[in-house]
Order: C-alpha cells, then structure tokens, then sequence
C-alpha cells in the first residue's frame, strides 16, 4: 500500500491530534476512493492500543456492509474485534451488540444511526467516526458529541456541507484535504444535457459493449416505471433491476446481490445509491432531473462510477434548462466547473458562496452569506473564537466600521476560482501590516498579472484602515462629494485645535455625536485616502 503525499499528511494529522491532550475534531474531505477509510482505520487501530474503543458511523445499511468487510479484512490478522451493527440484524442481535460493546468485548462498533440510541452508555469510547459527515442533519451530530466530552472526533466527506466547511476554514475544526487521486485515476467525463434518446441510448449501448455497467439515478419512485418503460424501449434486451427505499430489506439485498454479480446491466435506482457503493464495474452514470439535485449529493452520486483506471461517464438530464431555478443553474454550473477528481472542497466552497454558512450553534446548515459578506461574516466568526480560546472578548467597537461608497472587491474575472477568491478575501482583510498587505498584492501580481481597479481600490481601503487604526476612529464615511469621521473616544477630538486650523475653510463641520464632516472632491480614492490621513492626523 502505497499512500499519497496528501494522504500521509492527514495521517500524520490525525495521529498526532490523537496524541495531544486536547480532543480531536478534524474534517478530512477527500474525494470517494482517494483513501479516507486507510486513515480511520490507522486511528481505530491506535484508539485500540490504547484499549480505547472505536464507533463509525455511516448514514446507510450498505455503508456499514461496505465498512464492516473492509475492517474485517484489514485486521483478520490482529486480536481486534470487530462488529456492525444495522436494521438487518434481529432487535436479539442488536441488544447482544450493545451488552458486548458496553462491557468491553468488542473494540471496534460499525452502525447507523440507530447507534445513538444507547449513547448513554457507552463509557468507554476514545474515537468517534462519522462518514459522509454531510448526510446527517445538524441535531444528530450534536448528539454524536454527546456520547462523551473528550473523545476524539473524525468526520468523513467528499462534499462538506456549509456549515461544516465555514467551521473548518475558521480554524473551529481542523481540516485535512486529500486532493491526490490514486496512481491512473481519470476523471469522469461529465455531460450536462436535456433527455436526448440517441445521447442516452448510445451512452447505455457504449457501457454495456465493453462489459460494463450503468446506474440510473431517479430519485421520484412513482415515476419510476414509467422511465424503465423508455428504457425497454431503447433495448428490449436490457436487463434491469430496480433499488428504492420503500422496498423490504430482503429485496434490496436481492437486487444488490444480482447487480454486484453482473445479473443485471442497470440499476434504477434512487439517491440511496450515493453513500457506500463500490462497484468497480459501474462506470456509467445517467441522473435524472439533476437540477433537484444538491451539489454535494451530485458529487456523491458521481462518485459512485470512475473507480478504476477506465474512463467513467456520468450524464445530468434536465428536463428544461430555461425553467430550472436561479441557484438550480448556480449548482450545475458549479457542478461542471470542477473537476471531478479531488473537487469535493471546490463544490463545498461554491455551495458555500451560493447559500451561505448557515448558523454555526444552531439547526439551519445553510443560509445567507451575502446578508453581512464573506469578509465580515469570517471576521465576526473570528473574534467569537478568539474570545472561546483565550477568555478575551475584542469588542466590535475596536473595530472601525467602514461605509465606502465605491467597488472594493476581487472581480470574478480576475480570479475565476472560488475557493482562491475567498482566500485572498481573508488574507486582504485579516492583514494588520502594510508591508504584509504590499507581499499580498505582489503575489497576486506573479499568479494572476496585474491588478485590476476594483481590487486596487480593496487594497487601498485596507491600507488606510491599517494607518488609521493608531487614531482610534470608529467610523469612516466615504462619497464622491464628502468625507465623515468620528473617534471612539470624544475625548481624542481636539476641537480648539480643529476650529483654529480650518477655522477659514468653511469645507470642515463638525456634525451632532462628534462627526467630523469634510467636503471635497477628489479625482481619485488614491488621494482620497491620502487626505483622510492627514485630516485625522491634525485633528486628533
């Protein structure tokens, strides 16, 4: 076995948390296939050394299948005992689980979320798992926590939802990224396209011609057969079988068992192929009405082919590109955008700027980032964690709230990635230093070429916020035709002094609450920010 540079450094990560007092609670986003199970693997084994115990948990009967068969190989040669725990097993067998667990004879415990039911028992627990972390909602992870204070934690994703990433990029969580594929991985070719019989019909024709085989995604179970009827009709001879939640578990199992053993050549099937399926035959993906689809369930889904060196295809149908939604559009372009090897944080971060963070202690895992901006949003996240560390609460006061009346950003055109924008936004805008603030620009120079005028103009109001920050002024007003300021402190205004300076430019009020308000044109923010340096310099 043979580990990536980006995979020796997650478990690097991840075992040397371990061995910190502190408790560990890190997100490894790494793309399906690209090797997260070898980590959680190496940590559970270290967990048992310990004589800790271990809990994963996946979000579906087949991921827990898949899990229990990969553990039980990796440690056949070891005293490590293993057990899974699902609806499949008799309530007899769930509760003998549980007894062994709790008393200590099993160290290492693969379940749904049916886990959690008992978690008040559980005494003791070292390492918590959660994969594909994005599937379970904000209540049962709070409730993972509570299985006990100092444990540590480990969540699995390829697609972290908002909240999760927003947690990670503010340094709550700790993120690992494995973006290296394995050794010959190729990227899926990606299609996005209304129904085309002859794209569809050749598509399935190419799959099965080569001896493969094709998953089609419907997620609408009363539309079902009717989309098993268009595609008898295409193929009378095609051998299909049919997977969705409201079948017993018994059947499920049947069709699995026949699709695995090359009995069937498509699965229709729902969404609930998107957690665990590792047919390495599959590599043909058709996705019905992908619009209604998120981004990280579409990465999912999409990852469910591609995983051997031969070239995977996936198809996203939509019905009508013209009457999908605004964000529908967002997503799929997003969606086409990225490649599909390690674009797992890439998707994670465009959600993230096309629905928000979504609140950090309570239920919603999305919302409104535009509301305050990403800068804001990622400063106020950053004081509340500073005041969590260090028991010291920096009061938004101490800040000077800016009101620029002009384009102040990084133009889409400039920097096309998202993720890279929203680095650089958080760069520029936590950068206290001027000489700091000159390295970043010239960095963006070398990787991007010159600077454009929106961006230059960010630069310039970051750096006349640096220089003002020794003035102790806590509001600055910028127009075309006037400038306002005003300090913390009334105190610090020195208005003897003020009035004798301009006492003849009639340009300069002095305003209620102590605002100082100066009217001038200027042909250039350049000058402009010149001037209000100089005006607070004089009058403080």
């Amino acid at each position: 076995f043979v580990e990536t540079d980006d995979q020796l450094k997650a478990i690097n990560d991840v075992m040397n948390a371990m061995l910190s007092d502190k408790p560990m609670d890190r997100l490894i986003c790494g793309d399906v296939g690209f090797g997260k199970t070898e980590i959680i693997m190496r940590a559970s084994y270290i967990a048992s050394l310990n004589e800790k115990q271990t809990i994963i948990l996946a979000p579906t009967t087949i991921l827990v299948e898949q899990h229990y068969k990969s553990f039980l190989k990796r440690f056949e040669d070891t005293p490590i005992i293993i057990k899974k725990f699902s609806r499949l097993q008799t309530l007899s067998q769930r509760k003998k689980t549980f007894d062994s667990f709790n008393s200590g004879k099993i160290d290492i415990l693969i379940g749904t979320h049916a886990i959690l039911s008992n978690s008040s028992r559980y005494e003791n627990i070292g390492l918590l798992v959660v994969d594909e972390e994005h599937k379970f909602g904000v209540v049962a992870k709070e409730k993972l926590k509570k299985l006990k204070e100092n444990i540590d934690v480990i969540s699995l994703t390829a697609t972290p939802i908002p909240r999760t990433l927003n947690s990670a990029l503010s340094q709550i969580k700790d993120l690992s990224i494995i973006e290296t594929p394995p050794e010959n991985r190729k990227s899926i070719s990606t299609l996005i396209t209304e129904w085309d019989t002859n794209i569809i019909s050749d598509a399935i024709a190419r799959e099965i011609q080569r001896g493969g085989q094709i998953y089609f995604v419907n997620d609408e179970i009363r539309t079902m057969q009717n989309q098993i009827d268009q595609l008898y009709k295409l193929d009378s001879r095609l051998r299909i079988g049919v997977i969705h939640g409201q079948l017993s578990n018994k059947d499920i199992e049947n069709q699995m068992n026949n699709f695995i053993n090359n009995k069937t050549d498509i699965l229709v099937c729902t969404s609930i192929i998107e957690s665990g399926l590792d047919i390495q035959n599959v590599n043909t993906i058709i996705i019905n009405n992908a619009n209604k689809f998120g981004l990280s369930q579409l990465h999912q889904i999409r990852g469910r082919v591609g995983r051997t060196n031969r070239q995977a295809f996936a198809y996203l149908i939509v019905n009508n590109k013209k009457l999908i939604t605004k964000d529908a559009t967002k997503r799929l372009e997003a969606f086409d955008s990225v490649d599909s090897l390690g674009g797992g944080l890439e998707l994670a971060t465009h959600d993230l700027e096309i629905r928000g963070a979504g609140e950090l202690l309570g239920e919603e895992q999305s919302g409104q980032i535009y509301e305050v901006g990403y800068a804001m949003f990622t400063e106020m996240l950053k004081k509340s964690v500073d005041f969590l560390k260090t028991g010291k609460y920096s009061d938004a006061t101490d800040d000077l709230e800016f009101d620029v009346n002009i384009p102040a950003l990084i133009p889409q055109e400039y920097i096309n990635d998202i993720f890279t924008r929203l680095t650089y936004y958080k760069k520029i805008s936590s950068q206290k230093q001027i000489d700091g603030l000159k390295d970043i620009k010239n960095e963006l120079i070398d990787r991007f070429g010159l600077i454009p005028e929106n961006l230059e103009n960010l630069f310039l109001v970051t750096k006349l916020k640096i220089e003002l920050s020794n003035f102790e002024l806590s509001f600055l007003k910028l127009t075309d035709s006037f400038i306002r300021i005003k300090f913390k402190n009334e105190n610090n205004l020195n208005v003897e002094k003020t009035l004798s300076i301009y006492k003849n430019d009639k340009n300069l009020k002095i305003l209620k609450d102590g605002i100082i308000q100066y009217s001038k044109e200027f042909d250039s923010l350049e000058n402009q920010c010149h001037f209000i340096k100089d005006l607070a310099a004089k009058i403080n």
